[in-house]
């Protein structure tokens, strides 16, 4: 076989008749040594000389395994997601390895998204938030926001994207004071004062609460202030809310 490489191809031809076998593009290089290594659809898996097992896609390095010993890799077989290897004595392992997931990432990283989207649902559950923290660290927050199944990823990534209805259902579902004081510096960072006070009101932050209605001049925060502070017992915040309100 003959390769042949351009500055965006790699070509394979066979050697007696020239004729053309595979067009690889060229997305960028791997820097580690590369000891074994096959093709499962666009992907390119490879063990290397420091023993890990990593897959290449689209410019994306993922490793799948760290490896305890020297291991060249056999072939995979998709009806089982999985790659066998072997070591000098001829131990074979496997490990699991999805070719959903492969074709998805595959997708993304050519911004197929029409065909990426046809894929995912044979991506499992439990293969999904690591895609959709592929897909972040490719710079697709909305298409992550949308795969991941992790309530805390999900929640990061509505507050990224200024997406305060998800954030503020995944904050109900949560229902922690750190989540609802992050949503509100959100929601103050939007203008939206009511959401601001009602997160502050929930995560029992009376002394920011009075911070925000006093500085915005909002009347309906300091009643709300005024109101809660009574009831929980926060004496000195409910005196002067009473105070400013007159």
């Amino acid at each position: 076989m003959l390769g042949v490489r351009s500055s965006n191809h790699l070509c394979f031809y066979d050697w007696e008749n020239l004729r053309l076998i595979r067009r690889i593009e060229i997305l960028g290089e791997v820097a580690d040594q590369v000891k074994t290594g096959l093709w499962v659809g666009d992907c390119f898996v490879y063990t290397t000389a420091h023993s890990r097992l990593n897959y290449y896609v689209g410019g994306e390095i993922v490793t799948v395994a760290h490896l305890d010993r020297p291991m060249y890799l056999l072939g995979y077989i998709a009806k089982d997601s999985r790659l066998y290897l072997s070591d000098k004595d001829v131990s074979v392992v496997s490990y699991q390895l999805q070719l959903s997931v492969l074709e998805y990432q595959t997708a993304v990283m050519r911004r197929d998204f029409d065909t990426a989207d046809k894929i995912l649902p044979t991506v499992p559950k439990d293969q999904r938030t690591r895609v959709a923290h592929f897909l972040e660290k490719q710079g697709f927050k909305k298409q992550a926001l949308a795969v991941s199944q992790d309530p805390e990823h999900r929640f990061e990534l509505a507050l990224a994207l200024g997406d305060l209805k998800i954030a503020y259902e995944l904050a109900l579902e949560a229902d922690s004071e750190e989540k609802w004081r992050q949503l509100s510096h959100a929601a103050t960072m939007k203008s939206d004062l009511i959401l601001a006070g009602e997160c502050l009101g929930r995560a029992k932050d009376y002394a920011g609460l009075l911070l925000l209605a006093s500085s915005a001049g909002s009347l309906p925060l300091m009643n709300k202030l005024s109101y809660e502070s009574t009831q929980n017992g926060q004496n000195n915040v409910a005196f002067v809310s009473n105070f400013l309100l007159g």
